[in-house]
């Protein structure tokens, strides 16, 4: 029998598997970062290809990341992208996911940003949106969420994300309407179903709040200001309102002034077909 032939690592190889041997002891209590560091270091000092180039300034990215220091990481990190574009998500998401679980919002989205300015990816976008949802900047969040919608219509993932940064936003027609989409996509996401089941109660709550906040009569008298601006471009003066509802000058008078103090229409006083409504279309009643 012929003896089996053992396989030969590089000296590249042999630092960089070392490298990550003492990075999991590191995390585990047991090793020395500054061990994998210099490990790494050495691999740049031999002649790697160019996988193990990138390879190397991938985990010292990671490593410096881990270690507090940023700048250094994002630095390394910036190296590996220049060294091989095309790799480019799988480096962007693996350094921008480790600054997520430290909750460093925005060094994960200087990540992110750096990686879109290379490569246009909807788990990029995605990435993006939820790191600047957590920063509270919900509008960009939604621009990046639709954008990963765009690249990626067939992800339900990315469907339920927007809904829900829709739903943060009060958006809610728009938010049911993908989580609907999610479902549609796929019938067992259990997290879109709840997000929907969520979303369609704080429509009712909400239409039930409104429609609390102003009698039938008031409605009908909010619903066709809607219906007359839209149609005609400009809201309708108080004659119209007198002609439609068949009622007098002063009866109309007084309900302007009535919604007025409701808070559901502002108007400038002295000024003609100056209404506004201060209400979504989704809050009114149909025009009776």
């Amino acid at each position: 029998m012929g003896k089996s032939k053992r396989q030969r690592y590089s000296e590249e190889t042999y630092l960089l598997h070392t490298a990550i041997a003492e990075i999991y002891a590191a995390n585990a209590g047991f090793g020395d970062s500054r061990n994998a560091e210099s490990r790494l270091l050495g691999v740049l000092k031999l002649k790697p290809n160019q996988e193990e180039l990138v390879e190397a300034y991938n985990l010292l990215a990671q490593l410096y990341a881990q270690t507090g220091r940023h700048e250094e990481a994002i630095k390394n990190f910036e190296i590996a992208l220049a060294t091989a574009p095309d790799v480019t998500v799988t480096l962007t998401t693996s350094l921008a996911e480790m600054f997520e679980k430290q909750k460093n919002w925005g060094k994960a989205i200087e990540v992110y940003n750096l990686g879109l300015a290379r490569c246009e990816h909807a788990s990029l976008h995605n990435g993006l949106a939820y790191c600047l949802g957590k920063t509270g900047r919900l509008s960009e969040a939604e621009n990046h969420d639709r954008r990963a919608t765009e690249l990626a219509p067939g992800d339900a993932i990315y469907a339920n994300d927007l809904g829900y940064v829709l739903l943060e936003q009060g958006k809610l027609e728009q938010a049911k309407e993908y989580f609907e989409r999610a479902l549609q996509i796929d019938p067992a996401y259990e997290l879109a179903r709840n997000n929907l089941g969520l979303c369609s109660k704080s429509i009712l709550v909400r239409g039930n709040h409104v429609k609390a906040k102003y009698t039938p009569r008031q409605g009908q008298y909010l619903a066709f200001i809607y219906s007359y601006s839209k149609i005609h471009r400009c809201a309708p003066a108080e004659a119209d309102m007198e002609r439609h509802f068949r009622v007098a000058y002063s009866s109309v008078h007084q309900m302007i002034i009535t919604l007025e103090k409701r808070g559901l229409i502002t108007r400038t006083p002295g000024k003609a077909r100056s209404i506004r409504l201060l209400l979504s279309s989704e809050e009114l009643p149909d025009l009776k």
